[in-house]
């Protein structure tokens, strides 16, 4: 899974500012059982999972195809449980249908699970039975959502260790009690330091510890929360050194 996050500023008073999250899930190999079932072709397959931010949702599309020469209906479905609303749709009957499925925006942080059996009236398979789960992720704000220390001095001060600092807030519902337990920086001559700032509120202190080498180097802010559905989180960070 690849993770993105941009901060997007409106002219909306009310949502002058919100967070875009884009994820990309990268499938190298899906089961051939989990493909083809008797007569049907499942694309991509029956198995199907996401990710949402709390209070939001996602959707998704799973198309079945009918390969042998007869016509197969599908009919009835059954969910056993309510975390998806689930529509099937008859693209060309008894051939092709497409099962459409949104997860439901007011699910609690963690993994959700539901299977939709759906009849058929063919003999050899008188069900079809798909696998949906969706990860509800708490809604994290991270601002900026990467760092870049452009045209730093290796000897700005006293000490001879530049005084530059910047600081990353993240912020949580305060409802969801999600702490951040630590922060550490990828790059050797850099620190990381959480602060509590406020209910659902840290701001991660990112300074200098030694002078950094001449040139560019490139890292990660690592933060860590309580929360396993948010474990990890990272911000991108740029040194440039003179």
């Amino acid at each position: 899974m690849l993770t993105k996050t941009a901060e997007v500023e409106t002219n909306d008073p009310a949502h002058s500012k919100f967070t875009l999250v884009m994820k990309l899930m990268i499938i190298d190999d899906i089961s051939s059982a989990d493909k083809q079932i008797g007569p049907f072709y499942i694309a991509p397959s029956r198995k199907w999972r996401g990710e949402a931010v709390q209070g939001s949702s996602t959707a998704g599309l799973i198309t079945i195809g009918n390969r042998s020469s007869e016509t197969i209906r599908i009919g009835a479905i059954r969910n056993s449980a309510t975390a998806f609303v689930v529509k099937v749709t008859p693209l060309m009957v008894g051939k092709r249908y497409a099962v459409q499925f949104t997860s439901e925006a007011g699910l609690p942080v963690g993994l959700h699970r539901q299977t939709v059996t759906m009849a058929t009236d063919s003999a050899k398979t008188p069900e079809l039975v798909l696998e949906l789960e969706v990860e509800v992720r708490p809604a994290i704000s991270i601002v900026p959502t990467s760092l870049n220390f452009e045209n730093t001095s290796v000897a700005s001060n006293g000490t001879g260790i530049t005084s530059r600092h910047e600081i990353v807030r993240i912020s949580f519902d305060p409802s969801s009690g999600i702490r951040v337990t630590s922060a550490k920086a990828s790059l050797g001559f850099l620190q990381a330091t959480v602060e509590e700032a406020g209910p659902g509120i840290f701001n991660i202190r990112v300074s200098f510890t030694e002078n950094p080498p001449s040139g560019r180097l490139d890292g990660l802010i690592t933060i860590e929360t309580d929360n396993p559905s948010a474990k990890l989180l990272a911000v991108p960070v740029t040194v440039t050194a003179r």
